[in-house]
């Protein structure tokens, strides 16, 4: 994997590495997915989305590109985020943190649902006060293939 230089807290990645031998879990291979908790001299920490904390060097992450799996999302949701509860809930307008949920003013309810326990494809499970991702602007095939 690529060297990033501009990863940075809260970033969902997925790494693939097998760990220091000088460590307590020498030889032990971490592959999966997970959120960066910090970014630091070239190294990263963070914890996979079963809750297992890691760190490596910044070679052995790779960003993933969405949170979410926006072609499951029905079109007029320009924004997704999930809740402290685990439910992610899709938003015509910005979301804003108020308490342990996201809300914003002007439309008080959600309008589209995801529960974790549904297994949806892609969930962010992640620290939910990183999971807003605004919906991506579609690409044209040729920026598609770079």
């Amino acid at each position: 994997m690529a060297i990033m230089t501009n990863l940075k807290k809260g970033d969902r990645v997925k790494v693939d590495f097998i760990n220091n031998p000088e460590t307590i879990h020498a030889g032990i291979q971490f592959t999966g997915y997970g959120v960066l908790d910090r970014v630091e001299d070239g190294r990263v920490f963070g914890r996979l989305d079963d809750g297992q904390t890691f760190m490596c060097f910044e070679s052995d992450v790779e960003v993933r590109q969405h949170k979410y799996d926006w072609s499951v999302i029905p079109d007029h949701v320009a924004y997704m985020a999930t809740d402290a509860d685990g439910v992610a809930c899709g938003w015509l307008v910005e979301p804003k943190i108020m308490g342990d949920a996201w809300r914003n003013q002007s439309h008080l309810s959600a309008f589209f649902y995801i529960l974790s326990r549904e297994n949806y494809k892609n969930h962010f499970r992640g620290d939910w006060k990183y999971s807003l991702e605004k919906r991506p602007e579609e690409q044209s095939p040729e920026e598609q293939s770079q």
